[in-house]
């Protein structure tokens, strides 16, 4: 039987729940003897963690569709300006000279992250699948369901994300839960307890912005410690 050949498009791999995600469900379909894996980046992988673990998995195929200009732009404002120029402008040439071979012998294409790699996926006639990490509220702002007509499927990860877009788009939808290694947290758990501390208290690691809804957060912090 031959093995059936899918395609991953993540823009990078920084170091973000979705790129762990990612990880963790490629480290599985490359241990499955009916796949072939191939991983689609808009720059290349500078993160060391990413950067050693494509190195290391020889199963998995990268392909850097801009290797030029990554995501790491000079922090001065006017030369941040300059270079973000210069790099759409190579994007727009390198996008227009798009080569549709690069997924040739692909059998299925997934759009991992919020339908980034859309503009380049159109070219492509195969099966497309779209990962939704993000929340409604972003689906909704950013007026998302124009584009789930150029996917056929889209997968959302809770319930209740299902339940609100099926009314929309009715057998499109698939809820698939990020998988969770158990085992890891558990004995991570373990460690975390031996450590001497001076009182409890809650961690959350998130990027300041509306999506991650720190509001919840810190109400449902502040409602802990009244209540306590």
């Amino acid at each position: 039987m031959k093995k059936k050949t899918i395609a991953f498009c993540m823009r990078d791999m920084q170091m973000g729940g979705a790129e762990a995600v990612l990880k963790r469900i490629l480290d599985a379909l490359v241990k499955d003897n009916n796949f072939k894996i191939v991983l689609f980046t808009y720059t290349n992988i500078s993160e060391p963690v990413y950067a050693d673990w494509i190195k290391q998995n020889k199963n998995i195929k990268h392909i850097v569709l801009y290797p030029l200009f990554g995501t790491n732009l000079p922090h001065f404002f006017l030369f941040r300006l300059f270079v973000h120029a210069i790099r759409d402008v190579y994007r727009f040439i390198k996008y227009t000279a798009f080569n549709r071979n690069r997924f040739k012998d692909i059998d299925a294409v997934v759009d991992f992250y919020d339908c980034d790699f859309l503009k380049e996926l159109k070219k492509v006639n195969l099966p497309k699948i779209a990962w939704w990490h993000s929340s409604m509220t972003k689906f909704k702002c950013g007026n998302y369901i124009n584009k789930l007509d150029y996917y056929d499927k889209f997968v959302v990860l809770t319930d209740e994300a299902k339940s609100e877009l099926d009314k929309l788009l009715n057998n499109k939808i698939v809820n698939i839960y990020n998988p969770i290694d158990i085992k890891d947290i558990q004995n991570k758990a373990k460690d975390i307890s031996k450590i001497d501390l001076p009182n409890k208290y809650f961690c959350s690691v998130a990027r300041m912005s509306q999506d991650k809804d720190i509001i919840t957060i810190l109400n449902a912090f502040n409602k802990f410690w009244l209540d306590n």
